[in-house]
């Protein structure tokens, strides 16, 4: 096996041919020497053999670092002092967004679209719940920021006729609420939803529900929807069924 190699800048036989060496003897990056002679290895088999021996005796298995819990917070810790500055955000930023990236190229191919889509077959109903929360959240927080900077109000989309009703229907009962025709309809924000009305005196929901909400697929989501309020506010939730114009009401017990 042989025991070197030879630098082609500048003829000596070494072991390695190192980052320091290429600097002190032509003043070029590792990078630089590989694109000028791709077919040259930077190692002897001798080093590489030593290398890869003491990488299986002393870094794999129970000894890989990745699985010491104390290197990897080091880790954690280095990459947020790192991706904190805002240089380092900047680079990510251009290299994200620069269509000759090779992110954006990867983006555009088969194989990282059959990778979303796999990754979305393959994950948890809890993962996809917590997902979905956070965007919620996210949108919530997007227009509050719109808001601060701006001093408009934006408003996620609302039934007009339905405001009507659920006003007809406060007046009626002797309830004040909240909706998108008067300030805007009631925000959760940390659950990210926002409901129809709400009387934040008597800490009742209300929700008019048209037509589409009895599709079986949405009566799940807004059954687990409309139990994460009530846990969430404590509160009593009424449901106005648009099709009869009849209504329910579920009173919140704490067990």
């Amino acid at each position: 096996m042989e025991e070197y190699v030879i630098c082609q800048m500048c003829q000596k036989k070494l072991k390695q041919i190192s980052g320091t060496h290429l600097k002190k003897c032509s003043n070029i990056t590792v990078k630089e020497y590989k694109k000028l002679f791709p077919g040259y290895k930077l190692r002897s088999p001798d080093v590489t053999l030593k290398i890869q021996t003491s990488n299986k005796i002393h870094k794999s298995g129970d000894n890989n670092p990745m699985k010491n819990p104390v290197h990897l917070e080091k880790m954690k810790i280095n990459q947020k002092k790192v991706v904190s500055t805002p240089e380092h955000r900047k680079i990510l930023s251009d290299s994200h967004l620069n269509p000759d990236s090779y992110f954006q190229k990867w983006m555009k191919t088969p194989e990282y679209h059959q990778l979303l889509v796999d990754a979305q077959k393959n994950m948890s109903e809890e993962t996809k719940k917590e997902r979905s929360r956070k965007l919620r959240i996210w949108k919530l927080q997007f227009l509050e920021n719109i808001y601060n900077i701006t001093g408009k109000k934006f408003f996620v989309n609302f039934n007009i006729s339905a405001c009507k009703i659920i006003e007809e229907f406060g007046d009626s009962y002797g309830y004040k609420f909240q909706h998108g025709l008067n300030i805007g309809e009631f925000r959760i924000n940390s659950l990210g939803y926002t409901v129809d009305g709400y009387d934040k005196e008597n800490n009742i929901v209300i929700e008019y529900y048209e037509p589409e909400h009895y599709i079986p697929k949405r009566i799940k989501y807004d059954e687990q929807r409309q139990k994460e309020i009530m846990e969430c506010l404590k509160c009593t939730f009424i449901i106005i069924d648009g099709r009869a114009g009849s209504h329910k009401i579920f009173k919140y017990n704490e067990k």
